[in-house]
């Protein structure tokens, strides 16, 4: 906030959403603003996020003026079926898949 930028949280507990409960965290940025702190590794905090809970719906999405970065692992899920998310290979395609988004974007 001091830099022009904001934050919410929001929840919806599973007894009054049984279909559509979550967390949903929501940060917006003034990159222009003379104090704005650079973001570090995005990737790495994404893949870290989903190796350390498997279990849970991580739906990330990093908006900018040059494009759109997402990942949905209820989608890698619907596709990977019984395959873990937290395995080697899952996670480096989710880093692969995001840093070739990024590029795209020319954010990174």
């Amino acid at each position: 906030e001091q830099t022009g930028g904001d934050l919410k949280i929001s929840s919806r507990h599973i007894d009054e959403f049984p279909d559509a409960h979550g967390t949903l965290v929501c940060a917006t940025f003034n990159k222009a603003h003379i104090d704005f702190t650079p973001l570090g590794d995005v990737i790495s905090t994404v893949v870290t996020l989903i190796q350390g809970h498997p279990d849970r719906d991580f739906l990330f999405i990093h908006k900018s003026e040059r494009g759109t970065v997402t990942l949905d692992t209820r989608e890698l899920r619907s596709v990977l079926e019984e395959i873990p998310l937290d395995t080697f290979e899952v996670l480096s395609w989710i880093r692969e898949n995001l840093t070739e988004q990024y590029e795209s974007i020319k954010q990174i």
